[in-house]
């Protein structure tokens, strides 16, 4: 079992390791491309 720290360091190099690649249509939202203006940000693709 992963501890919390663990899980975050995985979860970090995962996003590393996947930067640049597109992701799937069913990946989880924190995959989906982010737009940002001043003041706020929005995932692509979601209400």
């Amino acid at each position: 079992m992963l501890s919390l720290v663990d899980a975050e360091h995985l979860h970090a190099a995962l996003c590393r390791a996947l930067d640049g690649h597109p992701a799937p249509p069913a990946a989880p939202e924190c995959r989906q491309p982010v737009q940002t203006s001043r003041g706020n940000a929005h995932i692509v693709g979601r209400a």
